[in-house]
């Protein structure tokens, strides 16, 4: 999302954002307040258009793992050998397409204790992964289900690795019916 001091409204979302120089930078979208609003960027845009208009859809990449935002006070606090920031990988989802133990997980025992260190996601295709935007971000743009993608990993022990796996589609969401109680 990109944020605009600009009033939008019924009528003016969907529309271009532009830049000083004119160029396209976003599609407005929605509004926060009087004078505040946010658009889908151009590049995320213009993927998920192409999709539609070649195959009538458009798969969202899923790595199908829970994660944990990591800043460098956390990372001391769990025991890292250096301050991080990343991604703590605290599960992986079964049958999704990084199960069967790509990732070391991150376990938390109820008294706060940690009973296993997991692999922190720092790195997607030279893309430095900070938090759970920058993962979505590098996925969105970079990637569609079915592709195989290489992650950068710091493993419970220190050391950076790349895991390599391929990815899947999202998931359509549960629906759930709605009953009337009278």
């Amino acid at each position: 999302m990109i944020q605009v001091d600009s009033a939008l409204n019924p009528g003016n979302s969907g529309g271009p954002i532009v830049n000083e120089d004119g160029d396209v930078v976003a599609v407005a979208q929605s509004r926060q307040g009087d004078n505040l609003g946010f658009g889908v960027s151009y590049r995320l845009t213009e993927k998920i258009t192409q999709s539609l208009i070649e195959d009538g859809k458009h798969t969202h990449p899923f790595i199908g793992i829970r994660t944990l935002e990591v800043s460098p006070f956390v990372s001391e606090s769990i025991e890292y050998l250096e301050p991080y920031e990343g991604v703590l990988v605290t599960e992986t989802l079964e049958d999704g397409p990084a199960s069967g133990g790509i990732f070391n997980t991150y376990t938390l025992l109820d008294e706060g204790e940690v009973e296993e260190r997991g692999d922190m996601i720092v790195e997607i295709k030279g893309t430095p992964i900070r938090d759970n935007s920058d993962l979505s971000r590098a996925l969105l743009l970079n990637y569609e289900g079915g592709e195989e993608v290489t992650v950068t990993v710091v493993t419970p022990d220190g050391y950076r690795e790349e895991k390599q796996f391929t990815l899947g589609s999202r998931p359509e969401p549960e629906q759930t019916e709605l009953s009337i109680q009278e």
